[in-house]
């Protein structure tokens, strides 16, 4: 993920691209 910003440390963050929440647990591969 090239728009990497440390979200990576909470449970859940909002994609900024999208605004939708992410779920670390599975994007977190890239």
């Amino acid at each position: 993920m090239e728009y990497n910003t440390g979200w990576v440390e909470h449970e859940f963050d909002i994609d900024a691209r999208t605004g939708k929440v992410l779920d670390y647990e599975r994007d977190t591969d890239d």
